[in-house]
């Protein structure tokens, strides 16, 4: 009987390696590829979400707070006022708010930064004291009727706000 013997051609071995090492190699590339791509959407997006911050919070803030008389504009700050019983009642429980006061949040603009402060009415103003919301080089509130006009500079340059209130002081 004769035996058959398989030959292996080194040709055919190094091919398998060639095709091997080509498939790690764009591979390798489509990684670097797809993580710059992925660094370039997420660095879009942050930017696109800090620029958009104080516009979004400045609308928030006013729009959940507006009741008659409740957004006035006073030394350069937007004032929000707030009856006791509508803080929340955990926080007026562990911060020792009293329940037939009034509040304030004062947002103002200090050292670069949009500042926010939640306060007694009648407490005495530090700006230093204001919880820092975004970077802020300008902030200049206006109303004039239902209307607040919101004046301010961030990232992207000067930036004008109209915000309409339903009842504000005007409503009065």
């Amino acid at each position: 009987m004769t035996k058959f013997r398989a030959r292996s051609h080194s040709v055919s071995g190094a091919f398998v390696f060639l095709l091997l090492g080509i498939f790690a190699v764009f591979a390798l590339l489509m990684v670097v590829l797809c993580a710059r791509f992925y660094r370039v959407t997420v660095n879009a997006s942050d930017t696109h979400n800090d620029q958009r911050v104080a516009a979004n919070y400045l609308m928030n803030t006013i729009h959940a707070a507006d009741q008659r008389g409740a957004v006035s504009v006073r030394d350069g700050m937007l004032i929000v006022t707030w009856p006791a019983e509508q803080l929340y009642e955990g926080a007026m429980e562990e911060e020792g708010y009293e329940a037939d006061s009034t509040y304030e949040t004062r947002i103002y603009c200090h050292e670069g930064v949009l500042r926010e402060l939640l306060t007694a009415g009648d407490s005495e103003f530090d700006p230093e004291d204001g919880e820092a919301i975004c970077e802020m080089s300008a902030f200049t509130p206006s109303l004039e009727g239902q209307l607040l006009t919101i004046d301010y500079q961030d990232g992207r340059g000067s930036q004008r706000l109209h915000i309409l209130l339903y009842c504000g002081e005007a409503a009065e």
